[in-house]
């Protein structure tokens, strides 16, 4: 990638990350934890004052992940990101839409006496941890409520598949009537299955619906994803158990598939 290429890629991120991110400032309260991503793949995690994350009270935040250019275009030590973020009530991921994306905004919530673990589990792995104090508050830098409700695995904010009714960050969508309920499985050799009212997901209505993952591998998860969209992880690496969310499935190509594991299984969200 020519120099001139370069500098405009990160004009136009810069730009984009100011825009998206400086609303949802205006409209939260929650304070919001970075994972700035450098072209060579490796990231730091700061808090709002630029501060490295070392120990944060307990409560709701905003995790922002993001990279100085889009990764898809090259130029980058890596394809595109591998985030993933782990700890007591939080499961969440991002590839930054395979590197087409530049920002993604989570809304999680944090509990007391706790540790969290943020890794790139890429070409260029790396790991930071932090704890959460026994008590406190976090406190935000603007007034207002956040613009997406907790959830325990992680509400998205900039993609369309993350969380129900909040997308692009900042902006409330009017809520889409409730489906039904999706029920999916890992099996201890990483075969995903998804399944509504007992028969194989070949094609559904746009809605709401629960999804609830039965993860039996140590190696695969449940990931949920609409073509070129980003993606909302329902059970992680080595998250043995069972494991819900809530997932808005928008009209066009969906698949599902394992955390970096397996072949993609596709379906159709009708109108």
């Amino acid at each position: 990638m020519s120099r001139t290429r370069t500098t405009s890629f990160c004009l136009v991120a810069a730009l984009a990350f100011a825009l998206a991110f400086g609303q949802a400032a205006a409209h939260a309260a929650a304070p919001t934890l970075y994972a700035h991503y450098a072209a060579n793949c490796a990231f730091s995690l700061v808090d709002d004052s630029s501060s490295a994350v070392t120990t944060v009270p307990p409560g709701q935040y905003q995790i922002a992940v993001d990279t100085p250019y889009a990764f898809g275009n090259g130029g980058a030590a890596c394809d595109y990101v591998q985030f993933h973020m782990t700890g007591p009530g939080v499961d969440i991921s991002t590839t930054l839409s395979f590197g087409d994306s530049v920002a993604e905004l989570f809304t999680v919530t944090l509990a007391p006496s706790s540790t969290y673990v943020v890794a790139e589990t890429g070409k260029v792995p790396s790991q930071r941890s932090f704890s959460v104090a026994a008590t406190g508050t976090a406190v935000g830098t603007a007034g207002g409520s956040p613009g997406s409700g907790s959830s325990g695995s992680g509400t998205k904010s900039g993609g369309s598949s993350g969380g129900s009714g909040t997308s692009p960050i900042g902006t409330k969508l009017p809520v889409d009537p409730f489906r039904g309920a999706l029920v999916g499985t890992v099996s201890a050799a990483g075969k995903l299955t998804l399944k509504l009212s007992g028969k194989r997901v070949a094609s559904v209505k746009s809605g709401r619906y629960s999804v609830t993952v039965t993860d039996s591998s140590k190696r695969a998860g449940f990931i949920l994803q609409e073509v070129r969209k980003g993606a909302r992880t329902v059970s992680g690496i080595a998250a043995l158990g069972k494991h819900s969310a809530t997932v808005d499935l928008k009209s066009g190509q969906w698949f599902f598939y394992g955390t970096f594991v397996g072949k993609k299984s596709y379906f159709i969200v009708l109108k």
